[in-house]
């Protein structure tokens, strides 16, 4: 079975990992203006200008880290300089981070990457490749790499904002290198969310509630217990403006190399916004 505590003899960050969270900070703090989208960074921003985005999330995301509180939040900056045919290229700078309350290695991290991407914006999502060179640090482990990054990305929605539609629904995928640490490991990971609005708050500013299914699946080349998982489930969530929504979901996630199962409650609060997108 893999070990699920990880070393936490580590205090503090290192320098690396001040210096990332001060420019992630920075971006987020003089980034433009923003608008709410659902769509992740990559759905088809084409209008030839500064596009971007920022995420976050916080919430007991994984019934098998039972009570594990995992926040999450990156940002991305891109320029569309050019459109050749139905191909647009966007040289980009991204950096995420995440942490969280049990201290897993996995999930106390910070990354940031310099690339280029090359997209086919289509009727209802975007295709896309990207190809980068990327910097990592897990603090709890110690652990420091940087390598290449390739990947391919897609994102397709449908009736979308909720704020105006009934079926609102969503799928995405990431396939490729996307790891300095786990060097060479190709990574899988799928999620797709349909949705109901039931109700609308609000005679002014409509804040939907949505009741949705959805499930996620990830996998990889070198079988680390943390990229190999499949979680379904159904929530509900209230979009309360400017991007953020909370909600709760009733999730059974599976681990598919160290056999652990577990289904529970969970909480969450997300915010997403972009910059740029015609």
């Amino acid at each position: 079975m893999v070990e699920r505590k990880t070393l936490l003899n580590q205090k503090g960050y290192t320098m690396r990992t001040k210096i990332a969270l001060v420019l992630i900070v920075l971006a987020m703090a003089f980034a433009p203006k923003a608008h709410s989208q659902a769509a992740p960074t990559f759905a088809g921003q084409t209008n030839g200008n500064l596009t971007g985005s920022i995420w976050s999330e916080i919430g007991t995301i994984s019934p098998v880290e039972k009570g594990n509180v995992i926040f999450a939040t990156g940002v991305t900056e891109g320029f569309d300089f050019a459109n050749k045919g139905i191909f647009i290229f966007t040289p980009f700078a991204a950096a995420q981070s995440s942490l969280d309350s049990y201290g897993y290695d996995w999930d106390n991290t910070i990354a940031a990457s310099l690339g280029l991407k090359t997209s086919i914006r289509l009727s209802h999502g975007v295709l896309s490749a990207s190809a980068g060179y990327g910097v990592e640090d897990r603090w709890k482990s110690g652990m420091f790499a940087s390598s290449p990054e390739v990947y391919l990305e897609d994102w397709f929605g449908w009736q979308i904002p909720a704020k105006y539609k009934r079926f609102p629904g969503s799928t995405w995928t990431t396939f490729g290198m996307t790891s300095p640490i786990e060097k060479y490991n190709l990574i899988l990971y799928g999620h797709l969310q349909q949705g109901v609005t039931v109700a609308r708050l609000g005679k002014v500013a409509q804040r939907p509630i949505v009741i949705f299914g959805e499930g996620t699946l990830v996998k990889d080349t070198q079988r680390h217990d943390w990229d190999n998982l499949i979680r379904a489930g159904v929530g509900a969530e209230i979009t309360v403006g400017h991007g953020i929504s909370i909600g709760a979901n009733f999730t059974d996630e599976h681990r598919n190399i160290s056999g652990l199962h577990a289904d529970g409650l969970g909480l969450f609060i997300k915010f997403d916004s972009q910059w740029g997108k015609e």
